[in-house]
């Protein structure tokens, strides 16, 4: 439990909370998880190839889910030992690889997908459907203002003005 801090300034006080909230909801995710045997970061992966469909590379699992590059390929070596997740070379451009869902993959998903899409239901339950839509824009909002803080509009990070 996160012990309680009185801090006078509030914009200081919302910028802990927003720490406090992403380590708090990273570690609901991992509980889930770890019932699996599974990593978090494995189901992001999975999550974001079923997501993004088509020729998915690893530049675009990268920017979608805004990580460092060598992360994700730690993250896709992983996986394809554990026979999740093929690499294949591009026919039309040898050098590009794409990635593809194995069927042990597909069956892992579609495992962990009622668990993961279940936990945000439960820890946003106490939220009204006024208020998840209030948050949504707020968080919209400072997602934009930090990725253009980092200027990251030109590395293909989803952009989120279309997600609204």
């Amino acid at each position: 439990m996160t012990e309680k801090t009185i801090i006078e300034e509030p914009l200081s006080e919302t910028w802990v909370l927003l720490h406090q909230l992403a380590d708090s909801m990273q570690k609901c995710e991992e509980t889930v998880f770890d019932e699996f045997s599974y990593m978090v970061q494995e189901y992001q992966v999975l999550r974001s190839l079923v997501y993004l469909k088509g020729h998915v590379t690893p530049t675009k699992i990268t920017n979608y889910l805004d990580k460092n590059r060598n992360y994700i390929t730690f993250i896709l070596d992983r996986m394809e030992k554990k026979g999740l997740v093929k690499r294949i070379r591009d026919m039309v451009d040898r050098r590009s690889l794409r990635l593809v869902v194995t069927p042990k993959g597909a069956k892992q998903y579609k495992l962990l997908l009622g668990p993961a899409e279940a936990l945000p239901r439960e820890l946003l339950s106490s939220l009204s459907q006024k208020e998840i839509l209030a948050l949504d824009k707020i968080l919209k909002k400072i997602t934009k203002t930090t990725y253009e803080y980092r200027d990251v509009k030109n590395k293909g990070v989803v952009d989120v003005d279309s997600r609204e």
